[in-house]
């Protein structure tokens, strides 16, 4: 069953997905939203953003929609809609059976027309037919969302790879991933399930379970080393936040660990770090006084632990947070599935963009454009240049390199456009002949 809230109004299964199509102005044909209801697992539960989570220092539903209240805030946690939501319900088993490659071949293959079956004769058509079977499915003008959808998850697993890398050298099939409803991965959950993975190396799994302060784990791991003499000279090549919970382990655990965090000031330059602690473990618990000492330096976080930091700050903390952190902010808004609300948080954070960072942001979108396909960065690139502010766009216009920079940007972005619109008209002139010879009638 599908679960949704909104303004303390519950829909289920068919419902949900009508209102997903009104609120959204898509239209859902009948067979499409039966046969997804038929699709629902009788357990599965979708709530607004994570107002389900596993970690005993998750923010709670209760708080979270407190701090979505004030008017005053810059940066409101992401509401994602209905239709959203049914989007990343058909995406992740997409996602999951299928590599990018083969749905976009298959995507292709049905845009141009072609509807029937690939021979076959080899595996890789084998597995293209029961793609194209289920996009045939979904309703012509929704399909390019959907593989948008997929390439999203794509991305979000590649970063999630590369931020772990440094402390986990997991073989295919060794991590599955838990999807919130808004189409980010859980990362917490994520987390407790790798720690309970005894194919996985265990000290891997220690630093996992320290990383995201996961603290009955880290105990009963501790103790697993301890037996089989593992946790000699533990503490020479880890990262900051396994050396934080040996210590703590190797001093007794008397001290409450949320109590350890406030005596250990250098906790935020570990943010500087290549595996910087999860701060959203303990940022939301701390007091303004204890969170101090993180302000400046949550812009070194990894995106989603910012965002998370972000939305338990005070309004006061959130101003000195994107004082120093607006281009992470920025950056974390040209990622799926923030990008639709990228220009509208720019609107909100102008005044916080000094010259580099506005030019980097560019260049970022930039290569975004170049590298994925997710969301339209070459439209995107032009509005944020054309929307800026003009004192930004002067001070980038004076510096030779940043204006020859940008405009190449430009000038390729708009020969992409007119070499599209030539091709769509000479495509249209082949299957209609030219204007002139078509026999118009009254």
């Amino acid at each position: 069953m599908i679960l949704a809230l909104l303004s303390n109004v519950h829909f289920k299964g068919k419902k949900l997905l009508k209102a997903a199509a009104k609120f959204s102005g898509q239209k859902l044909p009948s067979n499409f939203i039966g046969n997804l209801q038929n699709s629902i697992k009788p357990d599965d539960s979708i709530e607004i953003l994570f107002l389900k989570r596993s970690h005993p220092h998750s923010i709670t539903p209760t708080n979270f929609l407190k701090m979505a209240a004030p008017a005053s805030r810059i940066i409101k946690p992401f509401m994602p809609s209905f239709f959203h939501l049914a989007l990343v319900k058909i995406s992740v088993p997409l996602y999951n059976e299928f590599d990018i490659k083969t749905l976009e071949r298959v995507f292709i293959d049905i845009q141009n027309g072609n509807s029937a079956k690939f021979n076959k004769g080899s595996q890789n058509n084998r597995k293209a037919n029961r793609a194209k079977e289920k996009l045939l499915f979904i309703p012509a003008h929704l399909r390019r969302g959907v593989l948008e959808a997929v390439m999203g998850l794509h991305w979000a697993v590649y970063r999630w790879q590369s931020e772990h890398s440094s402390i986990l050298n997991l073989k295919d099939g060794e991590c599955i991933f838990y999807w919130r409803p808004d189409g980010t991965i859980d990362r917490i959950k994520t987390a407790e399930q790798l720690v309970l993975n005894e194919n996985i190396n265990i000290r891997e799994r220690f630093d996992i379970a320290c990383i995201y302060c996961l603290k009955e784990s880290v105990q009963t791991l501790w103790e697993e080393m301890e037996a089989s003499c593992e946790t000699q000279n533990f503490e020479a090549d880890c990262n900051f936040m396994t050396r934080f919970w040996v210590r703590w382990m190797r001093e007794g655990s008397g001290v409450p660990w949320l109590q350890a965090v406030k005596e250990s000031p250098d906790l935020a330059l570990a943010l500087q770090t290549a595996q910087p602690p999860r701060c959203s473990s303990f940022f939301p618990l701390l007091g303004p006084k204890d969170r101090k000492i993180f302000l400046s330096s949550l812009k070194w976080a990894h995106y989603d632990d910012f965002r998370f930091c972000l939305y338990a700050a005070t309004t006061e903390e959130e101003g000195k947070i994107l004082k120093k952190g607006a281009l992470t902010l920025l950056s974390l808004y040209l990622d799926w599935p923030l990008q639709s609300w990228f220009l509208e948080t720019a609107e909100k954070v102008w005044h916080f963009l000094d010259k580099s960072s506005f030019y980097v942001s560019l260049m970022f979108i930039w290569s975004l454009y170049k590298e994925r396909k997710d969301f339209d960065y070459s439209k995107l690139f032009v509005d944020f240049w054309n929307n800026s502010p003009n004192n930004l766009r002067e001070i980038v216009k004076k510096c030779p390199i940043m204006s020859k920079r940008i405009d190449s940007c430009l000038n390729k972005i708009k020969r992409k456009k007119q070499f599209s619109s030539d091709t769509d008209r000479k495509k249209w002139i082949r299957e209609n002949g030219r204007l002139e010879s078509i026999p118009w009638t009254s």
